[in-house]
């Protein structure tokens, strides 16, 4: 004798079928709400990357400007170059230069750290060595 009449198969099968397409339709919600959250997070994180890529390019203008120029450099000491290159776009590393009662006195500067916080350490260090000759002579 058999469980199941053909009529009880249809049913099962016709539930079966529209489970499936339910689960599946849900699914379908579940992925587009996903990729929605996706999306704005991911327009979040690439505003905030724009924003911190801004800030990292002011600092190098800041700390570039601060910098002894070029043309000064080659005033005091004709016969010399600066070899520059930070590891990243802003860094601890600077060179500084300074003439009073005809003595050039040249440094070059490792500050600890590299990135931003180094290029802060880098402007502190000039002011620093800029304020120390004005103090003293």
């Amino acid at each position: 004798r058999e469980l199941y009449t053909d009529e009880a198969r249809q049913r099962l099968r016709r539930y079966l079928v529209l489970n499936a397409t339910e689960h599946s339709r849900a699914e379908a919600e579940m992925y587009q709400i996903r990729s929605q959250e996706l999306e704005r997070a991911n327009g979040e994180l690439e505003r905030a990357l724009s924003l911190t890529n801004d800030s990292i390019a002011y600092a190098r203008r800041i700390q570039e400007a601060l910098l002894p120029q070029p043309a000064e450099l080659a005033a005091l000491l004709p016969e010399s170059f600066v070899y520059l290159r930070p590891r990243d776009v802003v860094s601890g590393d600077f060179f500084w230069v300074a003439e009073w009662n005809d003595t050039i006195v040249l440094a070059a500067v490792d500050c600890t750290g590299h990135g931003v916080p180094g290029a802060f350490m880098s402007i502190l260090g000039q002011t620093i060595l800029t304020r120390i000759v004005k103090e003293s002579y």
